[in-house]
């Protein structure tokens, strides 16, 4: 079977976005930094030709296509040796070069002892599969995810406060949601049972990029910058495990605006470009950077000081081991599992260890039990805790594992799906809860471990 190309030809006329000049980085409050890398031209099928193997370099045929477009997209070369969802699967880029560590378990041939050993089972994997059969069943004709079809957008109180509108149009989030679902099995546009879903997918976030890189779409105030974060994430990632270079443009754009967005006074990131910031937002950025850096693309280094900045004042505890949703309020422990989480992949195996103890004891006093779940909260600790694999994760992976596999549908339409009845699934739906649960249970595989077991 041979792999589509991604159809880029329709945004390739979109140029690169303008360098911010020093007016307008005062304007918003933001600061100009050493520039990303990015491709000279705006013609991804150019650099797709210039870059993917040219046995086949271009497509014998584009009917059924406007103006001849597929004529311009280079296709990768399935004539080779070895097809390039072989590669993959060995822990490699579609050129035979190793693909960032960070994300080599996903498709290692060795996944399924190793998951195992973390703590994995049958019924977690049949559970991942399951989702993502609904998940790519319930896919738009567009390649997007309609979250408002399933129960977005809905009037929702959350810690008292009604956030009306915080669903409303975010479907570049929703959708990188259930692509990083995907992608955290291993499937990608190159490879996988999936692949033409994630195809599809990543060719409506591209389509939907602004000129100056923002990934937001139409979304409202409230998930504006939720929803850039976690497509360019998306985007981040399937560019680290494939190299593929048609989409290299697009994360450099991404990550561009995402660096101009940070506030240069507090390091964060909230609702808006230049404001101060908050730790919910502030951990989608990061991630999102993180992924960008772990395939080559330089992140300045003046950005990594100004989020070490941001974490340092929101750190709270004895041991620095807790974080608050903003500077000065008290500790959350949503908030320090996500602050955990953003310690790990900004300073690696350099965090003490007294600091990270204190945050899992804390976390371990709201294990995952009964009630209405908060998907965000379990989603961030469950990153946080599986990365030592130690006996706090398997106090949590156990609690974990009893509330998620018994809610989810075994029924009609909805099976593989979980119920948005959670914290925040009025704001983002069922696709929000089951994207969610399942990044929950690849945790697996996800993520390289930053820490050897047990540390």
């Amino acid at each position: 079977e041979a792999t589509e190309p991604l159809d880029t030809a329709a945004m390739a006329a979109t140029p690169p976005v303008a360098p911010v000049t020093e007016a307008q980085a005062e304007d918003t409050n933001t600061q100009t930094f050493q520039e990303v890398p990015r491709v000279d031209k705006g013609d991804i099928a150019a650099a797709a030709e210039d870059n993917l193997p040219s046995t086949q370099a271009q497509a014998a045929s584009s009917a059924g296509t406007a103006d001849g477009d597929l004529e311009r997209v280079a296709r990768v070369d399935t004539d080779r040796q070895q097809r390039p969802e072989e590669l993959i699967r060995d822990g490699k880029w579609y050129d035979g070069r190793p693909a960032p560590k960070t994300y080599q378990l996903r498709t290692s041939s060795q996944r399924a002892e190793i998951a195992r050993r973390r703590g994995a089972t049958a019924e977690t994997e049949a559970a991942v599969t399951e989702a993502l059969q609904w998940l790519s069943s319930v896919q738009s004709q567009d390649g997007g995810w309609d979250a408002s079809a399933y129960g977005a957008g809905q009037p929702t109180y959350v810690d008292g406060q009604l956030r009306d509108d915080a669903g409303r149009q975010a479907d570049m989030g929703i959708s990188g949601l259930a692509i990083l679902a995907f992608l955290g099995n291993g499937q990608t546009h190159l490879s996988g049972a999936h692949r033409q879903t994630v195809q599809r997918g990543l060719e409506y976030l591209l389509r939907n990029q602004g000129t100056d890189g923002n990934m937001s779409g139409g979304a409202g105030n409230f998930a504006r910058m939720y929803c850039h974060g976690i497509a360019t994430l998306a985007i981040g990632e399937a560019y680290a495990m494939t190299g593929d270079p048609r989409l290299k443009e697009f994360i450099i754009r991404a990550a561009n605006h995402t660096i101009r967005s940070q506030n240069v006074y507090s390091g964060g990131w909230r609702y808006w470009p230049g404001e101060s910031g908050d730790t919910s937002q502030f951990g989608w950025q990061v991630m999102a950077l993180m992924s960008a850096q772990s395939a080559g693309i330089d992140i300045p280094e003046s950005t990594r000081t100004l989020m070490n900045r941001f974490l340092q004042s929101v750190t709270m505890g004895q041991h620095g081991g807790l974080a608050a949703y903003r500077p000065s309020e008290a500790p959350k422990r949503s908030m320090t599992a996500e602050a955990m989480v953003c310690r790990m992949f900004l300073q690696g195996a350099t965090v003490p260890k007294y600091q990270l103890a204190e945050g899992s004891r804390h976390l371990l006093e709201e294990l995952p039990g009964p009630g209405r779940p908060n998907l965000y909260y379990w989603y961030y600790a469950t990153l946080a805790l599986a990365q030592r694999n130690d006996r706090d994760w398997q106090r949590w992976n156990e609690a974990l594992q009893q509330q998620l596999l018994p809610r989810q549908r075994h029924d009609g339409q909805w099976q593989g799906s979980w119920d948005p009845d959670t914290m925040y699934g009025g704001h983002g739906g069922r696709i929000y809860s089951t994207a969610m649960a399942t990044l929950c249970l690849e945790v697996y595989y996800r993520y390289l471990p930053i820490f050897p077991d047990g540390d």
